[in-house]
């Protein structure tokens, strides 16, 4: 377990160190005590509270609360469990259902419809080291699984009768998971460390027996199935900015064929991923690096054709009064594939239009951090986590 724990931290340090990165062409230089000393005072009108409780029960209990979706440009809310800052989040594949992931290990189901919280899942562990770092649906709504890094695992749930079907034991620290689009994978990430052996694994199992179909070695997660799940999109590399050295291979972004475990495509990119998604419809990557220059590192955002390994667009974010924003994570593109949302260090989610690089949209929380950007399934809703303890849900902006 000790192993573990070292892996993660390391992912939370080298998360750290992402903020006191610029964009390139800057030449100032930011401090990390600066930029978490830093607050915002903005405060979103509240339009819709619910409040979970923390009984693990796997009855539906009714709370819902003055009800409302977003109005105009005003983010509607969620209330959650007081105690988890910022919880991982996922709408079932028909929009009807928001699932929360906690740090405890409970998995909250919601009715987006009526706002309803309809089921705590049962968990056979539960406290800190239980903590959830993604989930995923499958694409019939009848299983969701989680990414519990900390028990080395990903525990799987059927919905139906609110208790774990199966748990999938991994590597040390897996922090992904991901049902493909026609729910017959399961794929599970293992995220890179500081040193050269610890480039990250990917493992996918079968959902009909969940025995592992391939083990890919030397790719960590964020990771992207195709529209059809024919193949997955993962990323590889070492950071630099946490060995220090510079002169580590630069990461790249791997199309695999789920079939035989083979590579399709490798697309090299200059720095090491921070965060990444692909459409699979126009083959393109989005892609968020940061490079090491004289050990500094400067953060920039590309749109990558899959097939040429060209930057066709460079995505900038800037701030109301025109100041650039830098250390994007958690990339996601809209269903359609027409909007990109990332959130950056601290507390901002930038929307771009794709085709043309525009920036459309920025989206303050009301507190130190707005994380894991999730478009709804029909695209007209995005939520987030905000660490005060809400989940936050805006309209998406007409395109």
């Amino acid at each position: 377990m000790h192993d573990a724990y070292v892996r993660f931290t390391t992912v939370v340090l080298v998360f750290m160190a992402l903020i006191g990165c610029r964009p390139s062409g800057t030449t100032s230089t930011v401090e990390t005590d600066q930029i978490q000393s830093a607050t915002n005072t903005f405060e979103p009108t509240p339009t819709k509270t619910l409040t979970a409780t923390a009984v693990v029960v796997p009855t539906v209990v009714p709370t819902a609360i003055g009800f409302k979706l977003p109005e105009g440009d005003q983010p509607g809310q969620l209330e959650h469990h007081q105690g988890d800052p910022r919880p991982t989040i996922a709408f079932s594949s028909d929009g009807t259902i928001l699932a929360t992931g906690h740090q405890n290990g409970q998995v909250v189901l919601w009715d987006t419809r009526t706002g309803q919280q309809l089921q705590m899942l049962k968990s056979d562990t539960l406290g800190p080291m239980a903590e959830i770092t993604a989930l995923s649906f499958s694409s019939d709504n009848k299983l969701i699984a989680a990414a519990q890094p900390w028990l080395s695992r990903v525990n799987v749930w059927n919905v139906s009768i609110g208790a774990v079907e199966k748990t999938l034991e991994g590597g040390y620290a897996m922090t992904g998971a991901e049902f493909s689009p026609d729910g017959l994978l399961l794929a599970g990430g293992i995220p890179r460390g500081q040193n050269p052996p610890d480039l990250g694994q990917v493992v996918l199992w079968n959902t009909q027996d969940w025995s592992s179909r391939q083990v890919l070695d030397d790719v960590a997660p964020p990771f992207a199935f195709s529209h059809d799940g024919s193949f997955l999109a993962t990323s590889s590399g070492v950071s630099a900015l946490a060995t220090g050295n510079e002169n580590i291979q630069p990461g790249a972004l791997v199309l695999w064929d789920v079939a035989d475990g083979q590579q399709i495509k490798t697309v090299a990119v200059d720095g090491d991923i921070l965060g990444m998604d692909y459409d699979t419809e126009h083959n393109l990557f989005a892609v968020s690096l940061i490079r090491t220059v004289s050990g500094r590192g400067e953060n920039v955002l590309f749109v990558i054709d899959a097939e040429t390994g060209e930057a066709i667009k460079e995505l900038k974010a800037q701030s109301d009064e025109g100041a650039p924003i830098y250390g994007a994570v958690n990339l996601e593109f809209s269903p359609d594939a027409s909007l990109l949302a990332a959130y950056f260090q601290l507390n901002r989610i930038v929307i771009w239009n794709v085709a043309t690089a525009e920036q459309l949209r920025l989206l303050q929380g009301p507190s130190d951090e707005l994380r894991f950007p999730v478009f709804s399934p029909d695209g007209t809703t995005l939520a987030a986590s905000s660490s005060d303890g809400r989940i936050l849900f805006w309209n998406v902006p007409n395109h």
